[in-house]
């Protein structure tokens, strides 16, 4: 009986494009009641969800936990982290071209790394690339944790771009090429020139055992 309930469902339907049952309007309730999502907020959530084809009620209610527990409560906020969904979709698109990976969209846990490494990090996908390429040649599966420690690495050293890390990378061969390796070399005790001096000027003298 509540218009803007009915306009929700209404919507719902006409951007998923199918009738939704007893089941999923109990979700989009849910939605707005327990996640704290405005109707508009939570149909713009539904918009790009469809727009990656992402259609099923359970995707979008996972989506909209995650909006309501970081406060993306509002059209400027919803449009803001739209953005940066497309963003990451983007950078997506074109790791898979350039390392094969065949799956179309990202999962949430790669999403999430995908905006952190771009938005809070600052690298671009070309440095991504490069963390894939350090995480392949260290692993036979793929490991979206691993390249994270890869570029938070790269991160705290300052390292932004492929050139800084070739030199970052020269610079660590060549402090260990000065370094001496662990028993490559032996200390003597004694001076041995000391030894040489004194067995030449020094008479040898006997003593009979028990002296």
């Amino acid at each position: 009986e509540d218009s803007e309930i009915h306009f929700m469902f209404e919507q719902a339907q006409k951007k998923l494009g199918r009738t939704i049952g007893y089941d999923s309007q109990a979700t989009l309730l849910m939605i707005c009641d327990t996640y704290g999502l405005p109707v508009e907020v939570l149909l713009m959530l539904i918009e790009y969800c469809v727009s990656v084809n992402k259609r099923s009620i359970s995707y979008i209610a996972k989506a909209a936990k995650d909006w309501g527990e970081r406060e993306i409560d509002s059209l400027e906020k919803a449009d803001e982290q739209i953005r940066l969904l497309r963003r990451c979709d983007g950078l997506w698109k074109k790791l898979c071209a350039m390392t094969g990976i065949s799956t179309p969209h990202p999962t949430s846990e790669q999403s999430a790394h995908l905006r952190r490494w771009s938005n809070e990090l600052g690298f671009d996908i070309e440095m991504i690339y490069l963390a894939y390429e350090e995480m392949a040649n260290h692993t036979n599966k793929s490991s979206f944790a691993y390249m994270n420690k890869v570029l938070q690495n790269w991160h705290d050293e300052g390292i932004k771009t492929p050139a800084q890390l070739e030199k970052s990378k020269a610079e660590k061969k060549a402090e260990t090429k000065a370094k001496p390796k662990p028993g490559s070399g032996y200390a003597a005790s004694y001076d041995i020139d000391e030894f040489n001096r004194r067995s030449l000027n020094e008479p040898l003298i006997y003593k009979p055992n028990g002296d």
